[in-house]
């Protein structure tokens, strides 16, 4: 039967530079046995028995074998994924602090001594002092690879993940390690996404006088210097530190035990670091099971149409199978290869595209061990497990005969929620995209999702609009009508762009583009409020607002630690009074969408609450001007 579907569908188009590398200036040994043997022969050895000669050696190896890792699309992967764990994982910007508070827990420790991790704090820098027993040369070998640990569940630990010590990046472009023969560090950004993993040997007069007293003075100790990326003395230092102080919860030590655990590692670290982080992105990345939905239409979204058809998605559903028909014009060969790698993605910001991790075809594998890709000529498939977590990325060609319905068990409830996962209110945001179709052959039942622009509001367009300090540019309003099979729901949907502030630091267009819808309806209820194309998440307001927030990796959620994002933030919060003061449909319900008489704000993290906040202002200022309505003073 699926054969035929195929077949059918064939009718239409469906879907679903080679780099140079220059080394850093090192000293790396020329005698291939040696820089072998620099690796193997200290796996064995206590942090005490390790010289620092040894441990020089080490890690210029380590070094080495990174800066000349030379398969250029497999380095691209590993890069794209180094730069997901390590930077942009976490929504708290000291989340950081507790992945160090979980590796002093897993420490060994001598049984004559009570563990301590000491944790100092200066305008321009954080150290923590841990008296452990020391760093291994394993220990050192997984803090350089990637999502690798030394740690195992069967022995209790509370870290399993391997990504933790990468979690330092989120607060550090310079972390400094000292361990007994141990002194490197990192540099980020280096020559690529590899410098999170590429150590740098230090010397005793590398170590800044601030912390020199310290690791002097506790020459056993483990210590990490944690210079801060932010300017010292300044607000946002000042607020990240008292968060970092804040983060030291007491109620951490009543879960905390010490544990010692055997000596387990093998060698081939880079093959294990590329299985570890799959393992990581692909199956236990999304906290809902359907999340795999949106990353799909994500790519429907984001894919190229003839401009004689209305882009549309299909989606299929049986007891045992999905189907995701597309029709785009199909799948080039380096969307191919985006595809076969890790955390890498054709798609560009100029593009104005909504993905940008690179990480949502693989979101599939939460929902099935073998997906199939038709597009065109290309017939591929992927099956997992395989010989280990590479066959996430690893294709096999397949053909006409291999397209077989399979006979998996039922999954009812799996299904529904996939079909409730498609909220009609993800075409509002699409540019492209205009129709979706969801077909449950369960019921044999068809529901379409269509969207209509039905005419602009009472907000007239214009070019340029000053409000308070905020400027929006080519500010334009449009009424839109979602149809479907129960009727439609209509929305006033605001679209403007803001010049993004020169003080961010962003890989991005000068520009970025922000949105705000209203249901018209007064009963309607929002599944979703905050998005980025996609939902991202609901902070129960009775509007949504759509703009191009930077998003932890899994996309569930907006990094709160990045100034783009409160940047955005502030002028959505504005937006959202000028529109209230400026459309008379609005300024008529004004009470009903303003989230500060609707909404417990408990239920939210403080990042959000300030946007409440700044409503909150704006509103009281203007109060006279939104209650005036009958008089028709301005």
């Amino acid at each position: 039967m699926m054969v035929l579907k195929i077949d059918k569908l064939k009718l239409i188009p469906t879907t679903i530079k080679n780099v140079e590398f220059r080394h850093l200036s090192t000293v790396v040994s020329a005698d291939k046995n040696n820089e072998k043997n620099a690796i193997d022969e200290l796996q064995n050895l206590s942090p005490n028995e390790i010289t620092s000669k040894q441990a020089e050696k080490f890690i210029q190896e380590i070094y080495h074998r990174r800066t000349t890792f030379n398969d250029n699309d497999m380095r691209k992967s590993i890069c794209g994924s180094l730069k997901h764990l390590g930077s942009d994982l976490y929504t708290s910007p000291v989340h950081f602090l507790h992945e160090l508070i979980q590796n002093a827990k897993d420490n060994f420790y001598d049984t004559s001594i009570i563990p301590c991790l000491r944790i100092e704090l200066n305008h321009s820098y954080i150290l923590l002092s841990n008296n452990e027993q020391g760093l291994r040369a394993r220990d050192v070998l997984a803090i350089c690879s990637l999502a690798v640990s030394t740690k195992t569940i069967e022995q209790d630990h509370i870290g399993e993940k391997g990504v933790g010590f990468n979690s330092v990046f989120g607060a550090s472009n310079e972390p400094m390690l000292i361990s007994h023969a141990w002194k490197l560090c990192f540099h980020v950004p280096g020559l690529d996404a590899m410098s999170y993993i590429t150590p740098l040997w230090i010397t005793d007069k590398d170590l800044p006088e601030c912390i020199s007293k310290q690791i002097s003075t506790y020459p056993q100790y483990t210590h990490l210097y944690l210079p801060l990326k932010f300017q010292a003395h300044t607000p946002e230092a000042n607020s990240f530190l008292d968060q970092v102080i804040k983060a030291v919860d007491p109620c951490i030590l009543l879960n905390m035990q010490i544990y010692h655990r055997p000596t387990t590692f093998n060698d081939n670290d880079m093959r294990k670091s590329i299985c570890g982080s799959l393992k990581h992105l692909r199956s236990d990345l999304y906290t809902s099971p359907v999340h795999f939905l949106h990353e799909l239409i994500q790519h429907a979204e984001d894919n190229f149409y003839d401009t004689s058809i209305i882009p549309c998605l299909r989606i299929e559903l049986n007891h045992s199978y999905l189907l995701l028909s597309n029709n785009e014009q199909g799948l080039r060969a380096r969307d191919v290869l985006a595809i076969c790698s890790l955390a890498v993605s054709t798609k560009t910001i100029e593009q104005d595209h909504i993905g940008e991790k690179g990480v949502d075809f693989k979101s599939v594998f939460g929902a099935s061990n073998e997906p199939m890709l038709i597009s065109h000529t290309w017939k591929l498939c992927f099956h997992v497990p395989g010989l280990d977590a590479m066959s996430y990325i690893t294709p096999l060609w397949i053909t006409d005969k291999d397209l077989l319905e399979s006979h998996t068990a039922e999954a009812n409830s799996f299904l529904d929620q996939v079909i409730k996962a498609v909220d009609p209110c993800i075409l509002l945001n699409m540019r492209q995209l205009k129709k979706l179709e969801i077909v449950d052959e369960r019921q044999k039942k068809v529901t379409i999702i269509e969207k209509q622009i039905i005419g602009p509001t009472k907000l007239e367009e214009q070019s340029s609009v000053i409000f308070e300090d905020f400027t929006f540019l080519n500010l334009s309003g449009s009424a839109i009508r979602l149809h479907t099979s129960t009727g439609y729901s209509t929305f006033r949907v605001y679209m403007c762009y803001i010049n993004v502030a020169n003080y961010i630091e962003q890989e991005r267009p000068p520009k970025t583009r922000i949105t705000i819808g209203f249901p018209c309806e007064k009963d309607y209820e929002l599944a979703r409020t905050v998005y980025q194309g996609l939902p991202v998440c609901d902070l129960g307001f009775n509007f949504l607002c759509n703009a191009d927030f930077q998003l932890v990796t899994n996309r569930e959620n907006v990094r709160e630690n990045v100034p783009f994002n409160t940047f955005i933030r502030t002028h959505l919060s504005a937006l959202f009074v000028y529109l209230l003061l400026n459309d008379i449909d609005l300024r008529k319900d004004f009470n009903r969408y303003c989230p500060l008489f609707n909404i417990y704000q408990g239920k939210h993290s403080s990042w959000w609450l300030l946007m409440i906040d700044y409503i909150k202002k704006f509103i009281n200022k203007y109060l006279p001007l939104l209650l005036d309505i009958p008089t028709g003073r301005h």
